[in-house]
């Protein structure tokens, strides 16, 4: 039985080869060899990183005692005769042994590589000056993912969209004048009407800035995180905070009277404060919970209620002209009366969340939402409305009421828009800026725009 079993074990089966490796015999299949030639096709080991294209992580345990090459016996032997000439006689190998499965077929050995040293420091220290700059193989990758995977489109550059320089009534020049670099990091920021001041906000602290020289004024830390601030124009600043508003009064002379700080007014209600509205005129704040509507009169220091808005859960106000506001809920947006007190009616029925609301020249409705749209309204005829639909999420809006324009900010790019009210509503882009600006604000009378990028101010012009 043994002999049988020997004789048995030194056939060679149809579907296998034998295979002599470092002194050992083996018998691999078919798809064993075709698995083998895959392995030795592919020459990126580790993984592979994608901005790191010459990355040598795979030989790692060679680079302490660098690489040593040097070719053994080879089995042709070199021979040279008489007249010169060279020939290569290659010596028979054994019919069971698969030849160079374990290197490439047209690898050849030359004499210049014999007892070659390649040591740490020569194959390694320019390793980094080859690698690619991550712009460029991002440009790479977005050319090629257009080419192979993104439908043909027709793309009309934006230069051919910019109205002549007759028809436009500004120099619309596109370049950052100013930079205003913080020591600290900033969550928000926010300007006065005359921008003289900027208010920037980190977590629950707040920094007063002058903005000509850029000078620390004061400084307030307050327990919760802060959602929204305004500068007024007699110098006023109002905080929005989880549950309250905060009236602080260090920048003028106007006292608040009947309190005990005559700096510092708080309002509260029995609910959450989720927005609010300063008419300076009436020098009154409307501000809205859940549901309900309130009015605030800052000089006799005096709260009511001015009417319960029926539906859902509201987010956002802002005054369209006086005594007529506008407020936004999770599924809705309703023009309220304040004068009358009553709701005038539904502007939009069916609107998913706004999360930005703007007004222009006290006649066109700004309204952003979730669904990359802005829809643009008549006052006082709703049902003329305009769908602007975009590719991205919209990260910020502002309007410019002087020179009817209005930008629109995304998440890596921020784009101006000229309007042009005529027999019909026309819209062209005029400027678009690279980077991620937030907080944006118009000059009145002119194209000028401050924004936060990152941690810094910019003035855009």
């Amino acid at each position: 039985m043994d002999r049988i079993e020997n004789f048995l074990n030194k056939r060679v089966q149809k579907n296998k080869r034998r295979v002599t490796y470092k002194g050992k015999k083996y018998e691999i299949t078919k798809e064993e060899v075709k698995k083998v030639r895959l392995v030795r096709n592919n020459y990126c080991i580790s993984s592979l990183n994608m901005y790191e294209p010459l990355s040598t992580k795979f030989s790692g345990e060679k680079l302490e005692n660098g690489i040593f090459l040097e070719t053994k016996n080879s089995k042709n032997k070199l021979c040279r005769f008489k007249k010169m000439e060279y020939y290569l006689r290659e010596r028979y190998e054994e019919e069971e042994e698969i030849k160079d499965i374990w290197e490439e077929d047209s690898y050849q050995v030359s004499i210049d590589d014999i007892n070659l040293n390649v040591f740490n420091k020569e194959q390694y220290d320019n390793v980094d000056d080859l690698k690619l700059d991550k712009e460029n193989l991002e440009v790479i990758l977005e050319t090629l993912h257009r080419k192979y995977f993104v439908p043909f489109k027709k793309i009309i550059p934006i230069s051919q969209l910019i109205p002549k320089k007759e028809k436009v009534n500004a120099d619309f020049t596109s370049e950052i004048l100013k930079i205003y670099n913080f020591d600290h990091e900033l969550d928000s920021c926010y300007f006065d009407n005359t921008f003289s001041f900027s208010c920037v906000v980190k977590e629950f602290t707040m920094y007063i800035y002058y903005l000509r020289n850029l000078s620390l004024i004061f400084t307030k830390r307050f327990e919760t995180k802060i959602r929204k601030i305004l500068i007024l124009r007699n110098g006023i600043i109002c905080v929005l905070l989880t549950n309250e508003i905060i009236l602080i009064n260090n920048m003028s002379n106007i006292k608040f009277q009947n309190i005990e700080n005559e700096n510092i007014l708080k309002i509260n209600i029995n609910e959450s404060i989720l927005d609010f509205y300063f008419d300076e005129n009436q020098n009154k704040i409307f501000l809205i919970g859940k549901k309900n509507l309130f009015g605030f009169d800052v000089q006799n220091c005096a709260i009511e209620r001015i009417l319960t808005v029926k539906g859902h859960r509201l987010v956002s106000i802002n005054m369209i002209k006086d005594y007529l506001l506008i407020i936004s809920s999770t599924i809705d947006i309703k023009i309220v009366d304040v004068s009358n007190k009553k709701n005038t009616g539904t502007l939009v029925s069916s609107f998913p969340h706004a999360i930005f609301i703007k007004i222009l020249n006290s006649k066109y409705i700004f309204c952003a939402n979730n669904n990359f749209e802005i829809h643009v309204f008549e006052v006082e005829n709703v049902k003329n409305n305009i769908t602007i639909k975009f590719d991205s999420s919209i990260y910020d809006l502002a309007v410019n009421s002087f020179l009817n324009l209005f930008c629109v900010c995304f998440e890596n790019e921020m784009v101006i828009f000229e309007i042009k009210m005529e027999k019909t509503f026309i819209i062209t882009p005029i400027k678009k800026f690279k980077g991620e600006y937030r907080n944006c604000s118009f000059y009145e009378e002119c194209s000028l725009i401050y924004c936060r990028c990152e941690d810094k101010i910019i003035l855009l012009g």
